[in-house]
């Protein structure tokens, strides 16, 4: 029945795009390319003659690829003849991916095209596959993620493990995808052979979800592993000399992945209530969609309307340097200034982990607005909450205050530095284990 519907798959994507004349819809990532190295950021070349085998990397966004850089870096020193090959859950995170990790293969994303699909898997002999975080399940995730990459190792018998597997509510974009996702989704299932879950509650709602409970091992959430590594280094570019010039002049609070408007207001209207007493503060904002052109617009005109004298990240370091807001549009750099931030906010569904590798005091909106999913940004800010190693606002009308409080005392956010620190270094270790764990299950 397998091999059926793997053939079955097969012949829908050559109709489909025979259809559709080698265009794909609105759902997807634009054009489909008539040849396979155009997939290729970076990197797209035969596999040398000693090369082992290539591991297979699915990561949907920059923060699931920075999430296992601790895991990459000891899937590196277990298998060191092995190159990696990153593919992103959407093209314009390929330049990241590239900068990021400079000795891997980087693609655009992955074809659908079942010729392009078979010479890949000629061209690139893969040991195995590894899809971080999300998606865990076919359809759970924000990210459309194409069935031709689970099916293709299905069908090569490549075994795909999911490292910190998490689950969102159901996410359909169309009605093609919703047939695929009826007709093919077990496939998905099949093709995993392995779930490693950060807690217990993700590895009950994967059993909720028919994954037998042979296949979910619960290892801790592999992001407690990246906070204290040197993993990342200096971004090496301009944004170095953008940090040279306001060293000593100004102090930074750095506001990341801030995607709820009324959030961006508050940050906004806080920054200015301290401006009196604290000139020399800048903000900082990064929105998480910086490619959604409505919602930036929905930004950049309530600080136009305000008369607020910002700049965007994208227009350079000469632009930015003399204005005391910025708006991060470009992807990628939020790590480099919360390396700078002498205070730290979260926004709300975004991970808090990525500031208190710097060891910055994490700020965070009202306990209200935190909406609960199964995905482990939240199951980590509710356990660094209940561990009182958070500032939560008791309201955003609340936030200027508490931002005069930290900047007049330094010492105030030290507590919460120490709390979370502490925690941390008790949740590490879930890279090991698993890296462990598919050595043993996989024959590797």
């Amino acid at each position: 029945m397998t091999k059926l519907k793997i053939l079955f798959h097969s012949f829908i994507s050559y109709l489909y795009l025979a259809l559709v004349k080698h265009k794909r819809t609105s759902s997807s990532n634009g054009a489909e390319f008539s040849r396979l190295e155009n997939y290729f950021f970076r990197g797209g070349e035969k596999a040398p003659i000693d090369q082992a085998a290539y591991i297979l990397i699915y990561a949907a966004t920059i923060g699931e690829l920075k999430a296992a850089s601790a895991f990459l870096k000891q899937v590196q020193q277990k298998w060191p003849t092995s190159r990696l090959i990153l593919i992103p859950g959407q093209p314009q995170y390929a330049k990241v991916f590239s900068d990021t990790y400079r000795q891997a293969i980087v693609m655009h994303r992955f074809p659908t095209n079942p010729t392009l699909v078979k010479q890949f898997f000629c061209h690139n002999p893969i040991r195995y596959c590894v899809f971080v975080e999300g998606p865990s399940l076919h359809g759970y995730f924000p990210i459309r993620q194409d069935m031709s990459l689970p099916i293709g190792c299905l069908r090569r018998h490549i075994p795909i493990v999911v490292i910190n597997a998490c689950l969102y509510k159901k996410q359909i974009h169309s009605r093609i995808d919703l047939m695929e996702h009826k007709l093919f989704s077990g496939l998905f299932r099949e093709a995993v052979k392995h779930w490693y879950a950060p807690n217990a509650e993700i590895g009950k709602d994967l059993e909720l979800h028919n994954i037998s409970k042979d296949k979910i091992t619960i290892v801790g959430d592999i992001k407690f592993d990246n906070v204290f590594s040197d993993c990342f280094q200096s971004c090496g570019h301009e944004i170095d000399e953008y940090f040279q010039q306001i060293a000593g002049k100004f102090r930074l609070i750095v506001a990341g992945s801030v995607n709820a408007f009324e959030e961006q207001k508050a940050l906004t209207f806080a920054w200015k209530y301290i401006q009196t007493s604290f000139p020399d503060v800048i903000l900082v904002i990064a929105p998480r969609y910086v490619n959604d052109k409505t919602m930036m617009a929905k930004l950049t005109n309530f600080l136009d309307n305000q008369g607020i004298d910002y700049e965007m990240r994208s227009q350079g370091i000469n632009a930015m340097s003399s204005k005391k807001l910025i708006v991060v549009d470009t992807f990628g750099e939020l790590s480099y200034f919360y390396q700078q931030a002498e205070i730290a906010f979260a926004g709300r569904g975004h991970g808090v982990l990525e500031p208190m590798r710097y060891s910055k005091p994490v700020v965070v909106g009202p306990h209200q607005y935190w909406t609960k999913e199964n995905s482990t940004s939240y199951l980590l800010y509710r356990k660094m909450r209940d561990k009182h190693a958070l500032i939560e606002c008791s309201g955003y009308d609340d936030l200027g205050e508490l931002f005069f409080t930290m900047l007049k005392d330094r010492q105030f956010g030290e507590v919460y530095v120490q709390r979370y620190t502490q925690i941390i270094k008790e949740k590490m270790g879930a890279s090991e284990k698993i890296i462990e764990h598919m050595h043993k299950i996989l024959n590797l």
